[in-house]
């Protein structure tokens, strides 16, 4: 398990998907998924000692959220809330498992990575110097890891 903990957050109140319906949404969508101040904010937070915000940085973050159907899919996955497992759904897990986490997680807290690691009855492994986006700030430590977790390879 990468920074995330697995466990379900439910979908949101009725009320919101009726909010969305409005021609005001797909305003307030295209302006903030546009906003390069938006993604710097939200990527400095998850990704510690990123790349230099570039032009070409932040398009690569930009595009996926200006693709044809990407505001309706918001708008239906909202009403399901973060997918994911109840702890004792965790608990009756019977495969090894490896839980690491970004030391500077600021989307999902260190706590919450060692909650589902002790559910899961994983070895938690923090990473220094990585965020919620563990893999892109320290890929390396993150493939050590893994590596070390699966063991050796047998060789044909």
């Amino acid at each position: 398990m990468l920074d995330g903990d697995a466990i379900s957050a439910g979908g949101a109140p009725s009320w919101v998907s009726r909010v969305l319906v409005g021609p005001w949404v797909t305003s307030a969508y295209r302006i903030g998924t546009s906003s390069d101040w938006i993604f710097r904010r939200g990527l400095a937070g998850a990704y510690p000692n990123h790349p230099p915000f570039t032009r070409r940085f932040l398009d690569e973050w930009e595009r996926p959220f200006e693709v044809q159907g990407t505001l309706d899919a918001f708008r239906s996955m909202l009403k399901y809330g973060i997918q994911g497992f109840r702890l004792p759904q965790l608990r009756a897990v019977r495969v090894p498992a490896l839980v690491l986490w970004g030391a500077h997680d600021t989307v999902d807290s260190v706590p919450a990575g060692r909650k589902s690691a002790e559910a899961l009855h994983a070895r938690f492994h923090l990473i220094p110097g990585a965020g919620h986006l563990s893999m892109l700030a320290a890929p390396d430590a993150i493939a050590k890891t893994v590596d070390s977790f699966a063991g050796p390879r047998k060789r044909s």
